[in-house]
C-alpha cells in the first residue's frame, strides 16, 4: 500500500526558492535607500532640533551673564558655557552624535567697543565705557555692528566637511561666505549652520543730566547801618555742580545820602567761598550771571550778607534782594553686574548738561544714584530693567527726579 501526503504538504521546489529570494532581493532594493533616507532625515532633524537648543542656551547664556564669549571649537569656552543653561555634558555640545566637532563662531566684523576680531570677548560688566556698545556722548547712538554667531555642524560619518580646516580660517571674509553661502561650505543635508544674531538682544539707553534753578527772595525793613548777620538763603543737594549766580535787588538807594553804601556778599558756608561781591545796590540793578564752579561732597549751603554803610546813613529804605542760582547735578550710573563704583555723568561746560547714549543688553538693569564724591556712596534714584530703546533726563534739586 503507497503512503501519499495529504493535499498541502509538499515543500518548497528549488524554483520556488529562487522565486521567493527573487521577490525578497527586489523588494529590499526597494527599500533600502527609502530606509536610509529615513535614517538620515532623522539624524538631520535631531541635530537641527539639538542647534536649536544649543542656540537658545547661548543667548541665554548671554542675557544671563551678559558676556558674548570668543569663538572656539571642542571643549572650549562655548561648550562650558552653553552647558550652564543646558542639561547637555560637554561631549554633547561640542560634538555631533557622529562625533565630529562644531564650530562655534563669532564674526570677526563685529564691534562692539571691546570684542573685535576674536581677541576678547563682550564684556557688559565693566564700570568704563569701553566694552558698552557703540558708546557715545550724544543723544544718538549706532547700532551694535554684527553681532552675530554661527554653530555649524558635519554630519558625514567621516566628518569629511572640514569645518575646522585652514581654507576656512577664523577670519571676516569666510564668516561671511557662510553666513551668505557663498563660499565652500555649503548647507546640505551633511552640513548644518544655525545662525545667532544678538542684535535684537540690544537696547539703546540715553542718560541725560539736566539743569536746575533755585530762587531765594530776602527782605529788609530799614535795615540799620552796618553789617548784617549772614543769612542763609537756598540749599542745593549734594554735589551740583553750581554754574552760575544772579541777584536784583529793590528799594535799596542809600548812595542818595551822603557818603552811603550798600554791598551784598553771596556765597557759601563750607569755606566762605564769596560767589557774588556787588557795592552800591540800588534799586533795580540786576547783575548778568555770574560764573562759578562749585561742588560739594554734602549739602551746598548759599548765605547772603548786606552792608548798609556810610556816615550820614541813619536808616536805609526797606527792599529785599533776589537771589537766582543755576546749577547742573552730575549723577552717577551703574548697569547690572559691573563691578566697582558707579560712573560718573560729567558736566564738561558750566549749564550744558552731559548726554551720553550707548547699547546694553536686553534686561539689563539699571541704578542711577545722585553725584557724590565719596567713591561707591550715593543715594539711589532709580532701578529699572531695560527692555526697550529709553532715555532718562535728570532734574536736579531738592528732590533729585529722574524722568523717562
Amino acid at each position: 500500500m503507497k503512503n501519499h501526503k495529504p493535499l498541502g504538504e509538499h515543500g518548497f521546489t528549488l524554483i520556488e526558492m529562487i522565486g521567493v529570494l527573487a521577490i525578497i532581493a527586489i523588494l529590499a532594493g526597494m527599500l533600502a535607500p527609502n530606509v536610509i533616507k529615513m535614517m538620515q532625515s532623522a539624524t538631520q532633524d535631531a541635530e537641527e532640533k539639538a542647534l536649536d537648543v544649543l542656540a537658545d542656551g547661548l543667548v541665554n547664556y548671554v542675557l544671563d551673564s551678559r558676556i558674548i564669549p570668543q569663538s572656539g571649537e571642542g571643549a572650549g569656552t562655548w561648550a562650558t558655557n552653553i552647558g550652564t543653561q543646558t542639561e547637555l555634558p560637554a561631549a554633547k555640545i561640542y560634538a555631533t552624535d557622529l562625533t565630529c566637532s562644531r564650530r562655534y563662531w563669532f564674526d570677526p566684523a563685529t564691534d562692539l567697543n571691546g570684542l573685535t576680531d576674536n581677541t576678547a570677548s563682550y564684556d557688559q560688566n565693566t564700570v568704563t565705557a569701553a566694552n558698552l556698545s557703540s558708546y557715545s556722548t550724544s543723544s544718538t547712538t549706532s547700532a551694535p555692528t554684527n553681532p552675530r554667531a554661527m554653530i555649524i555642524s558635519d554630519l558625514t560619518p567621516s566628518c569629511s566637511n572640514n569645518i575646522l580646516v585652514a581654507s576656512v580660517a577664523h577670519n571676516t571674509a569666510n564668516f561671511a561666505a557662510v553666513w551668505d553661502q557663498t563660499g565652500t561650505l555649503t548647507e546640505s543635508s551633511t552640513l548644518k549652520v544655525k545662525r545667532i544674531n544678538f542684535a535684537k538682544h540690544f537696547e539703546t539707553i540715553t542718560l541725560v543730566s539736566g539743569n536746575g534753578s533755585l530762587f531765594s527772595r530776602t527782605t529788609y525793613s530799614n535795615p540799620a547801618a552796618g553789617t548784617l548777620t549772614p543769612t542763609t538763603i537756598l540749599t542745593v543737594e549734594e554735589n551740583s555742580h553750581i554754574f552760575s549766580v544772579t541777584y536784583s535787588s529793590g528799594g535799596f538807594e542809600p548812595t542818595n545820602i551822603a557818603g552811603g553804601t550798600a554791598t551784598v556778599d553771596i556765597g557759601t558756608t563750607s569755606g566762605g567761598t564769596e560767589l557774588v561781591s556787588a557795592a552800591s545796590v540800588i534799586s533795580g540793578v540786576t547783575v548778568q550771571p555770574a560764573s562759578v564752579t562749585i561742588t560739594s561732597a554734602s549739602d551746598i549751603t548759599i548765605y547772603e550778607e548786606l552792608t548798609i554803610g556810610g556816615a550820614s546813613v541813619v536808616n536805609a529804605n526797606s527792599g529785599y534782594i533776589d537771589v537766582t542760582l543755576a546749577y547742573v547735578g552730575e549723577p552717577q550710573y551703574k548697569l547690572q553686574g559691573q563691578a566697582g563704583n558707579p560712573t560718573t555723568i560729567t558736566i564738561t561746560s558750566a549749564g550744558t548738561p552731559e548726554i551720553i547714549s550707548f547699547n546694553v543688553l536686553n534686561g539689563t538693569e539699571l541704578y542711577l544714584y545722585d553725584q557724590t564724591l565719596t567713591a561707591g556712596v550715593g543715594n539711589l534714584l532709580l532701578t529699572t530693567v531695560i527692555k526697550e530703546s529709553e532715555s532718562f533726563i535728570y532734574s536736579p534739586g531738592p528732590p533729585p527726579v529722574w524722568g523717562r
